[in-house]
């Protein structure tokens, strides 16, 4: 699985290119921080099916686009670190669903250069007039590391990109992710009052 990067548009209408999505932005290289989390090697990149194959669970809740932080995750503390890394993962969720770039950057550090690259998912699914018909990403389960640096905090996720497709303003699939299991490290560093992602890797 890896990062969407869009194309041009075809003569059948704007498309993406697939590289894979959710892996590949998650994969993007980290801030330059000597002391920040190592990405983890690559998963394998694979070719999207332009047909579907699994039907939407009906039990899966719409991620929620919203600029209020839930109070969980407010707090300078183990569990407020591990809320956060949850909201955010599920405002990527709400970003490439709505599509909407904002919601990435916002909780993010202006050097994090995997947030970029996952806010440039959101920002290549707006330019053509696609998104995500169903969520992306499930949170199977975040936890603080315990040799996180002084004033940062690293949050293990272990995460679940689904079987989901990416669909046109027709409703059309041009994109279908297959679903893969992967873990990533959450870099936060508190900022002003809240909490910030600083790398994903």
């Amino acid at each position: 699985m890896g990062l969407r990067t869009t194309g041009t548009p075809s003569r059948s209408g704007a498309r993406l290119v697939a590289v894979g999505a959710v892996a590949l932005a998650l994969l993007a290289v980290g801030c330059d921080s000597d002391d920040g989390p190592t990405p983890s090697p690559s998963a394998s990149a694979s070719s999207a099916s332009p047909t579907p194959s699994v039907t939407t669970s009906p039990a899966s809740p719409t991620p929620t686009a919203t600029s209020d932080i839930p109070e969980a995750a407010r707090k300078k503390t183990d569990a407020g670190a591990e809320a956060f890394a949850r909201y955010f993962f599920e405002q990527v969720n709400a970003a490439w669903m709505a599509p909407n770039p904002d919601l990435i950057a916002r909780l993010s550090d202006r050097g994090c250069k995997s947030c970029d690259a996952l806010a440039k998912t959101a920002t290549d699914l707006q330019k053509n007039g696609q998104r995500y018909r169903e969520i992306p990403i499930d949170i199977v389960s975040v936890s603080t590391a315990k040799d996180s640096p002084s004033g940062q905090q690293y949050v293990d996720a272990s995460l679940v990109q689904n079987e989901s497709n990416v669909i046109d303003g027709a409703g059309k699939i041009v994109l279908n992710d297959p679903r893969e299991e992967f873990k990533r490290t959450v870099a936060l560093s508190w900022t002003g009052d809240q909490w910030t992602v600083f790398d994903v890797g």
